[in-house]
């Protein structure tokens, strides 16, 4: 069994070995030190051992805290070493000295007494106690006779250890340590002392050594040794108190003569013995006053701070520390907590800490008393929010990751999902759309529906649905991502395809921390897109014509005369900027916390007249009165404003920008004719770009406002009852003119479309848990309510034939009236819902949780309204089994097995009752009457989607926690998929919604973490990994195999089939290109030409039709991984991550429209026409394209060409990063400045596009690629200072 210790004072000398002496023996290693600060670990780092010892804070004075502590650690061992060690230091504080070491060994023992366990423990005593022994030897059986209060404790604390053991029967020893040392002592005893000045002595920095009496002997010990017999000591059957020493006497004069020989010195020629040195106690402090005055008198004047330290309750803190910054000059505080500090200058800095407190710094400028209140800061083991709740990341038994803010994808990210890209595994974020205000795709392990919603449930503090794009990505504190159904589970019918918690930054207590930090982005299209130029475009069709028996188009003049004509996207991408600024103010009391922010995003887009501003405020406020109440109020404003260009599927003259300024003619160019417009090829069918630049004008303003409100209350110990409400209110308003720029608008005379919507969600959840410890058993349980409503509206109206352009769409009723079209709609959805969740350990190592919930919609008739959703898992902590005790490889093992049942009730409102809306009027009594007509036919036995899924995983850390990670196997299926089925003509229908069919998802997630190096430079990595087999199980036999997914003239590219994944690419698959001398008339395609692809006859039928068609391949990835190294070096710190996606495809209409174009004037891809099939040239990879139509139905365009391998490498982010040295800056408390890449390279060999990861399709399952909006490379500049 892996056992676990508990070290106290871990940053000392003993700590520091003992540690290190632990974790060989394979022990989980616990550390308390006064402060984390690096320069207090030093010896932690010096040994190598920092990342693998669970370091804290807690004030060991402090009966609650400590006993908070060791109940959640559950030690095996508690080795005490911390306290006061100075015996001058006990003279100045000598009650402070007593409480340091007395109480917090009567703490420790007393929540051993009370936990009634098997904790050992050892106390650290002095040879102090002894007193002045001479020359005498002692042994166990000496008495003491302390001389000093230092020593008078250490006396106290060894009869304290025991009365305990022999009262209670605890196993309680003390070890009474000589003298002992080693190159981690302090500085500042004597041994180091002589070392350090001989050394200077040695380099002929200095001459002499001063020294006082060099005949006292001592009794020398090396630490390491005696560290190893504290352990022995605990180890002993029965338990008894030690001395431990080495037996042997020294007098200083061995030491010193020792010292010097080692360079081959004489000490007596170095060494000078002060005879006062009896007194130097008294000279420093005593004589220090006369110094005082005497430099106030000549001009050096010092300024005098007192004042109070207390806790977070207002109680005294005796032993805090209070130095000056960047000097040796500090005190303790009494007692009492008094304090008088004689500092420098009156532009000081103080620094105050105390064990189990967080450390503050202050600047005294303009004080002569200042009280300080102290806030704990008890950090015990990474914490995990789960849902309703949190656990500690080493009791967790679902599939759960966490990514905290400072692992967050840097760069501009506008969505929150960004932050996540690659950085989860299992979970496949894709920028889909990369326009400003883009969205943001995520599937977490696959897809299992067919037909209803893929959509990830996003919860952010505690509220259900909150936007993504209205979240400052500065304000977020962690994310959490729920990937297994028995994690899952607790949210329902929401969560089938996984949840995302996203939990936002609050105060805490402490003075008020302004923060600012900004960043300026310079950003340009990250790759283009090959097109023939003007000479290129103009000589292929020319030889083209002529190799089809056509005349020469255009001669070697002509060509010679357009050159490169028009690169058009050159002419509507620029290089732009992109910028952020973002304030923060957040502190907070003992009773009250909070944090406000104001965020603004600028981002101007790489496509001219594009872009996006944001506006972002915050508030989070906490309040706890007292130990029973606390309140939680979290409000969020945000407007964005968008400029669209545009974008979409839609084909000649329809066609978006960007696939216009790629298929547009390259020889004609973006003036005004002689008639005020833009010219266009009449051949080409397709607006030009820069019409569609001025004559296309879209605006969307969006306002949003979500709040969140809970109220905790302790009912008895245990038992907390929580009222939580949440509210999401947002409403949008989308302005699009089309003026007489382009044809569409000069072919209505200009058109004004308006849409309004808006959206109002609220909630409200009352909680009750309940969390109870007893004996070797923890029990937490959470039962609750939840009622959810959703009213969403809109409004359109549109109008044509405009009075005038100037207007655009603020002036809609000067259009014609027989134009005017208007739509509105009014929708309402309720979810109420019951859950309730247990989570049960036994020893720590034996794991339980299992969840229910109940939820009810107003989706589905009363037969099938409510569902229920239960889930189950459990843990095994095998490292701490008893046959793991002497295993050396890992540090810790833990296996999970889960299971959960989660829905779907991705169906429209009404889909299950009979509604009527508008039909055709009719006329009555010559009165014209509208008339309604039903709206569907209802299906009252619709039923929800349901998944079941199994999780098996393994966490595990290695060679003392240097390497860790987790394995996740899944198997996750997904029934009763809602499909449209026919029905006959007759009813006035086609399809009336149903249920039936299966889909399977599973796949293998994998996360490694490890420290390379943790010296004075560190490197860090961070790999995960996801792979993914998707698969249609069970289809009804009305739906057969489902084709869909038309795309322009492109025809279906898309099947879904049992046996295959959801929406395979389903078309033709090619083998080559004729030849001359081939049989063309015996085969399939006896009409082909040389140079015309070779389509696959896959039923040797020896003809080519819709039953020749295959898979081509899918739009799930094989697998993904994302690798992140970290490379620290002082201030400086370098980050690089790199993101892949490999085994995915996609269709490219981009590439059919290039081979197989509707007007063969319209350009091309540069590499499909450059390298095509000629006499000249048959080798080519690609077609003649002569009489490309006779290879070309619009159906065969799906096929090998067409279907592209998506996959690709890409070096998302590298950042430097510099923490700023601001020790003299008064003003600024810490600051750091950075340069970063993002989208620096993008590999992607067998894609033609602008980005592997773009979408046509938008968020869904499908991909497609058409000239989707151009994906950034933003080189940034920022900064972040803290006032």
């Amino acid at each position: 069994m892996t056992k676990k210790a508990l070290i106290t004072g871990i940053s000392g000398q003993d700590g520091s070995y003992l540690a290190n002496f632990l974790l060989k023996k394979k022990y989980i290693v616990y550390g308390i030190t006064r402060n984390k600060n690096k320069s207090n670990l030093g010896n932690l780092y010096k040994l190598n051992i920092k990342n693998s010892c669970k370091i804290f804070q807690c004030n060991l004075e402090d009966v609650n805290a400590t006993r908070n502590l060791i109940k959640k650690i559950k030690p095996d061992e508690i080795y005490h070493l911390s306290g006061t060690s100075s015996v001058a230091e006990s003279f100045r504080y000598p009650a402070a000295t007593y409480v340091s070491i007395v109480n917090s060994t009567i703490n420790i023992l007393e929540t051993i007494h009370g936990l009634k366990g098997d904790i050992k423990f050892f106390l650290a005593c002095s040879s102090e106690c002894f007193g002045n022994t001479g020359k005498k030897l002692v042994d166990e059986s000496s008495g003491f006779n302390p001389l000093s209060p230092y020593a008078a404790a250490k006396t106290s604390a060894f009869y304290i250890v025991k009365n305990y053991r022999e009262a209670y029967n605890i196993f309680a020893v003390s070890g009474v340590l000589f003298s002992h040392e080693s190159p981690l002592r302090s500085k500042n005893f004597v041994t180091q002392k002589i070392i350090s000045n001989v050394i200077d002595i040695y380099k002929k920095k200095k001459k002499f050594l001063e020294l006082g009496s060099i005949d006292i002997h001592r009794d020398w010990g090396w630490s390491p040794e005696y560290v190893e017999a504290m352990y022995l000591i605990i180890q002993q059957k029965s338990p008894s108190d030690f001395v431990i020493a080495s037996g042997k006497s020294y007098p200083l004069k061995a030491f010193i003569k020792l010292a010097f020989e080692y360079f081959d010195l004489n000490w007596k020629d170095h060494v000078k013995i002060n005879k006062q040195s009896t007194f130097k106690f008294m000279k420093k402090h005593v004589f220090g006053l006369f110094l005082m005055i005497s430099f106030n008198f000549i001009g050096f004047a010092q300024v005098q701070i007192n004042g109070v330290i207390s806790d977070e309750a207002g109680q005294p803190l005796p032993g805090a520390t209070v130095i000056e910054m960047n000097t040796e000059n500090g005190v303790v505080t009494d007692f009492d907590g008094n304090y008088s500090i004689n500092v420098t200058n009156e532009n000081a800095v103080l620094a105050i800490s105390y064990v189990g407190y967080s450390s503050q710094q202050i600047t005294v400028t303009g004080l002569t008393n200042f009280n300080f209140s102290m806030q704990p800061d008890n950090e015990l083991d990474e914490v995990v929010i789960t849902g309703y709740g949190s656990q500690q990341k080493r009791d967790l038994t679902g599939a759960i990751v966490q990514v905290k803010s400072e692992d967050f994808v840097k760069g501009a990210n506008t969505n929150a999902l960004q932050l996540l890209n690659g950085k989860a595994s299992g979970v496949h974020i894709s920028q889909s759309d990369s326009a400003p205000g883009g969205a943001i795709d995520i599937k977490i392990r696959g897809a299992g529906s067919i037909n209803a919603s893929n959509q990830v449930l996003v919860v952010i503090d505690g509220l259900p649905g909150g936007s993504l794009t209205a979240l400052s990505p500065d304000d977020i504190e962690s994310i959490e991502v729920l990937k297994d159904a028995s994690a899952s589970a607790i949210y329902g019918s929401r969560a089938a395809n996984g949840v995302v918690l996203i939990t936002t930054k609050r105060g805490k207590s402490g003075e008020m921390v302004v923060s600012y930090e900004n960043y300026f982005g310079f950003q340009s299209v990250q790759e283009r897109v090959d097109m023939l130029n003007g000479g290129e475009y103009l000589k292929v069709l020319s030889d083209i014509n002529v190799e089809g028996g056509g005349d020469v188009l255009s001669t070697p003049s002509d060509i010679s005369a357009i050159g490169e004509g028009y690169d058009w996207q050159d002419i509507i991408f620029r290089s732009s900027m992109v910028q952020n600024h973002q304030v923060t103010m957040s502190g907070g009391s003992d009773t009250s916390n909070y944090y406000v922010s104001l965020n603004h995003l600028n981002n101007e887009g790489v496509i001219r007249e594009s872009g996006e501003k944001k506006y972002n405020a915050r508030i989070n406020y906490g309040l706890t009165p007292n130990d029973k109440l606390n309140v939680n109020l979290n409000v969020s404003i945000n407007r964005s404003e968008i400029d669209n260009v545009k974008m979409g599927r839609g084909t000649n003259e329809n066609v978006g920008l960007l696939a216009s300024a790629l298929l547009f003619d390259p020889t004609i160019g973006p003036e005004v004719n002689s008639e005020g417009y833009y010219d266009v090829n009449p051949l080409v069918a397709i607006e030009n770009p820069e019409a569609l630049l001025q004559g296309w004008d879209q605006q969307v303003s969006t306002n949003r406002i979500y709040a969140t409100g809970s109220i905790d209350y302790k009912i008895i110990d245990g038992l907390t009852a929580t009222a939580r409400f949440g509210t999401n209110i947002s409403d949008a308003r989308r302005d699009l003119y089309e003026n007489d720029k382009f044809q569409v608008g000069r072919g209505v005379n200009g058109r004004s479309t308006i849409r309004n919507s808006e959206s109002n969600y609220w909630i409200a959840e009352y909680l009750a848990d309940y969390e109870r410890e007893f004996g070797d058993h923890s029990l937490k349980l959470l039962a609750g309510i939840t009622y959810e409503s959703n009213t969403t509206r809109f409004h359109q109206s549109i109008a044509s034939d405009m009075l005038s352009h100037v207007t655009t769409t603020n002036l809609q009723q000067s259009g014609n009236n027989e134009t005017l079209n208007a739509s509105s709609g009014k929708f309402k959805n309720t979810l109420q819902s019951s859950l309730a969740r247990v989570n049960y350990s036994f020893k720590d190592k034996y794991l339980v949780t299992a969840s229910v919930r109940r939820d009810g919609t107003s989706r589905f008739s009363d037969k099938y309204k409510y569902a229920t959703f239960p889930s189950a898992s459990v843990g095994w902590k095998l490292s701490s089994e008893p046959f793991m005790e002497n295993d050396e490889l890992f540090s810790e093992l833990k296996l999970r097995i889960g299971y959960g049942e989660i829905g779907n009730q991705g169906i429209q409102n009404f889909e299950t009752i009979t509604t009527f809306e508008a039909g055709s009027n009719a006329i009555i009594g010559g009165a014209t009457v509208a008339g309604a007509v039903p709206a569907r036919i209802a299906n009252q036995d619709l039923k929800w989607e349901t998944t079941k899924e199994t999780n098996i995983g393994v966490d595990f850390s290695l060679a003392n926690n240097r390497f860790s990670g987790s394995i996740d196997y899944f198997d996750r299926n997904t029934y009763d998929q809602l499909f449209q089925q026919p029905v006959p003509l007759t009813t006035g229908f086609q399809f009336v919604r149903t249920n039936f069919g299966q889909v399977k998802n599973s796949g293998v997630d994998f996360s490694f973490s490890s420290r390379n190096v943790d010296k004075e430079w560190t490197w860090d990595t961070d790999i995960v990994m996801s792979f993914l087999k998707n698969e249609v199980v069970e289809l009804p036999s009305f739906a057969g195999n489902v084709i869909s997914g038309g795309f322009g003239f492109s025809g279906n590219y898309r099947i879904t089939q049992t046996g295959s994944p959801i929406m395979s690419f389903y078309g033709y698959e090619l083998n080559g290109i004729f030849q001359e001398g081939d049989n063309i008339a015996g085969s399939a395609q006896p009409s082909a030409l040389p140079g015309h692809p070779k389509f696959v006859d896959q039923n040797g039928d020896l003809k080519i039709d819709g039953a020749d068609r295959v898979i081509l391949g899918d739009p799930f990835a094989d697998f993904t991984y994302g690798i992140t190294n970290r490379f620290g070096y002082k201030d400086f710190s370098l980050e690089i991550y790199i993101q892949g996606v490999q085994g995915i495809e996609n269709f490219s209409n981009l590439a059919a429209e290039s081979l197989y174009p509707i007007n063969k004037e319209r350009n091309h891809l540069a590499i499909h026409y450059l390298d095509r099939w000629r006499t000249s040239n048959t080798d080519a990879v690609y077609p003649s394209g002569v009489n490309y139509t006779s290879y070309s139905d619009g159906t065969n365009k799906v096929n090998t060409y067409t279907v592209q391998d998506a996959s690709f490498m890409r070096i998302k982010n590298i950042t430097l990063n510099y923490n700023l040295p601001l020790d003299n800056v008064d003003f600024i408390k810490s600051g750091n400045v950075y340069i970063s890449g993002e989208n620096l390279l993008t590999i992607a060999p067998d894609y033609i596009g602008f980005d592997p990861d773009g979408n046509s399709d938008g968020t869904g399952v499908s991909r497609a690629d058409f000239a989707n909006y151009p994906l950034s490379r933003v080189i940034r500049i920022g900064c972040k200072l803290n006032f």
